[in-house]
């Protein structure tokens, strides 16, 4: 098998990942959904807003949507659903690719692309990104470049990761704790569009509650508690200073207008559903 897409942690991702598997599925020949049967470090819940809030299903195995529905609604027999869990997010990539898909599902491959399931190529940037990939060969690790829209698709931030990128060589070395030993990542000319910051509002919700879950537990930087509400919910274009992390506000400083030309049309199409269904609603 020569290349094979690997989602390495999925516990919420209703919203995009069937439009995103299918930009990448004319370029892969598998592709793999690593679900997490429930969130980073052995939460059950969170008290939120002084309320008790519990993780929908049971500690077996909790459901925070329907991804899984979406995915096998596809009908694709080259994507494929794999159980598994982690108790913290460190190297999240590695585990879905090796520890998971490579070791113990047996797969054999010489690529692996790695998503989140947010991430959606439009047709002409796939064929941009994964062409220049295949031409140069002696890139062994690659990023393509990044469009992260917020709230709407109307506008954006900017962080400095992508959550796209592409491997090949010894992939092994996707699970390495020694950053000297990994390849140097280049950067690709393709754009990959990054919705997750405009999905519904329970997904966000949900986002924002197990983060403050597992953060201290884990020893992650603390959300800020108020951010779903304040900065996300109820955002407005003057509100600044976005970042999630307490302290690290300014990481994202302000949302910034975006012309949606380039978003795929199938982000389009979703993201007008959800509106529809009120599960995305205008900023107030």
């Amino acid at each position: 098998m020569k290349r094979i897409a690997v989602y390495p942690s999925v516990l919420y991702g209703e919203d995009y990942i069937v439009e995103s598997i299918e930009s990448v599925l004319p370029y892969v020949d598998r592709v793999f959904v690593v679900m997490m049967t429930r969130p980073w470090g052995e939460t059950a819940g969170v008290v939120y807003q002084n309320l008790w809030v519990a993780w929908p299903g049971n500690r077996h195995g909790y459901k925070f949507d329907e991804t899984r529905e979406r995915v096998i609604a596809m009908n694709e027999p080259r994507v494929q659903i794999l159980e598994a869990y982690k108790f913290d997010p460190w190297n999240r990539w590695g585990f879905g690719v090796n520890d998971i898909v490579r070791e113990r599902e047996g797969v054999v491959a010489d690529e692996v692309v790695i998503l989140d399931p947010d991430c959606v190529f439009s047709p002409d940037e796939a064929q941009k990104t994964f062409a220049e990939w295949e031409a140069r060969k002696e890139i062994l690790w690659a990023q393509p470049q990044q469009v992260e829209t917020w709230r709407t698709l109307n506008w954006e931030v900017t962080r400095p990761r992508c959550m796209v990128s592409l491997h090949r060589g010894d992939l092994s070395l996707l699970s390495t704790k020694d950053a000297k030993r990994r390849p140097l990542m280049h950067a690709l000319k393709g754009t990959v569009h990054n919705l997750g910051f405009s999905v519904s509002e329970a997904a966000m919700r949900w986002k924002h509650l197990v983060s403050l879950a597992f953060s201290p537990v884990i020893g992650e930087s603390l959300p800020n508690e108020s951010w779903y509400e304040e900065k996300w919910l109820n955002w407005k274009p003057e509100v600044r200073d976005l970042e999630v992390s307490v302290g690290c506000e300014a990481a994202i400083p302000c949302a910034r207008l975006y012309d949606t030309m380039p978003v795929p049309k199938s982000v389009k199409q979703r993201f007008a559903q959800l509106v529809e269904e009120e599960k995305i609603r205008w900023p107030r």
